[in-house]
């Protein structure tokens, strides 16, 4: 079961809580869940197990990540990730301040 997970409001709480109620392993898991990372890469970088991964999704702390783009077959495919870009006001001109009128005299 390959997929892209993201945490759902469920295991952003766990994440906030001061009672965990996840072991350290599924904590981490979670923690990594961004929405862009196949669960089999994060199962690898923590060396969780699979069954651990399905119980997770069950219990309802990571889901699968909705793909908004479809691919012809209808089948869902991942994005890449783009940066969100802002605009950038042009600097305004430095204007000379004195904080106090002090000449060195």
């Amino acid at each position: 079961m390959t997929m892209l997970l993201k945490k759902t409001y469920k295991g952003l709480a766990e994440l906030a809580s001061h009672e965990r109620t996840l072991n350290v392993k599924e904590q981490a898991l979670l923690l990594l869940a961004d929405g862009r990372t196949a669960s089999a890469t994060l199962l690898a970088q923590v060396r969780a197990t699979e069954d651990m991964l399905i119980r997770m999704v069950s219990d309802g702390y990571p889901a699968a990540a909705a793909d908004t783009r479809a691919s012809a077959s209808g089948a869902a495919r991942p994005t890449a990730h783009r940066p969100a870009t802002t605009e950038v006001a042009a600097p305004t001109p430095a204007v000379p301040v004195a904080a106090d009128r002090f000449e060195g005299k």
